[in-house]
């Protein structure tokens, strides 16, 4: 097993959803995320777009996921100025599938070529340190890939007793200090990819 390639996309997957949030209701109870979502079925956009500022009001909390979905009803609500700054703070987040937002026909058509390229040099701009490796880590996201890791190891490597001792022991080593100076995300993923390497050869 290419274990390079595993750490790197376990690397991409935490890059890319590096927060969770909670989907949670508002204070008073009456708009959440399932009601939004009912109303989007029913194609009232303007008053889904006006439950996703109570909830903002409220502080919901929100997934880079759900700030491009808001983005999206916003943009079909004829609210581009919201729908602009949702997708700005979905980037800032990890929202970072370009390929996804160029293809979304209705956001492009919605907000302009112009606009949507704004959009794209803004997630290229953001990306661009993760994506080449430069990026500095911070102590929980390096807790967070070592987390990932240890799932992967025991979810995809073919030797469960030793996907759970290299578990067990890159999650001392974490907790040792040994990463401490360790502090760009190709450096980082180096190391742990040259631990697993020896402990796999």
């Amino acid at each position: 097993m290419h274990l390079k390639p595993v750490i790197l996309a376990l690397a991409i997957i935490f890059i890319t959803n590096h927060f969770s949030y909670a989907q949670s209701e508002t204070k008073n109870g009456t708009i959440n995320v399932q009601t939004i979502e009912q109303m989007i079925k029913k194609g009232k956009f303007k008053d889904a777009a006006a439950g996703i500022d109570k909830l903002v009001a409220a502080g919901t909390k929100m997934s880079p996921e759900l700030l491009y979905e808001y983005a999206r009803i916003y943009a079909n609500a004829g609210e581009n100025t919201k729908s602009l700054k949702f997708l700005s703070e979905a980037i800032d987040k990890g929202f970072w599938y370009i390929n996804r937002l160029k293809e979304d026909k209705e956001l492009n058509t919605s907000l302009g070529a112009s606009e949507m390229e704004k959009v794209l040099a803004n997630l290229r701009a953001v990306s661009a340190p993760y994506l080449s490796g430069k990026a500095i880590l911070t102590k929980a996201e390096k807790k967070s890939l070592i987390d990932l890791t240890t799932r992967g190891l025991k979810s995809l490597y073919f030797d469960t007793a030793k996907a759970t001792e290299m578990s067990a022991e890159i999650t001392r080593m974490f907790d040792a200090g040994h990463f401490d100076g360790v502090d760009t995300v190709s450096a980082f993923t180096s190391q742990l990819v040259n631990y697993l390497r020896k402990k796999t050869s």
